[in-house]
């Protein structure tokens, strides 16, 4: 069994065991344990991407 992650999944809340999913938000980045999580996360939340580091910065 693999050691307690210390992140959880932004949608479903299980444990994120690869940062293979992940997106970025206005309200910061996003971590998912799957690719499903990851995809209905960024359909429901479409208005909130993020497709530049920069565009977050300069919303501070």
């Amino acid at each position: 069994m693999t050691e307690n992650p210390s992140k959880t999944c932004d949608l479903c809340g299980l444990p994120v065991e690869t940062p293979d999913f992940s997106l970025l938000t206005v309200n910061g980045p996003k971590q998912f344990c799957c690719e499903g999580c990851h995809g209905i996360y960024q359909m429901l939340h479409e208005a909130e991407l993020v497709d530049d580091v920069d565009a977050v910065d300069s919303t501070k």
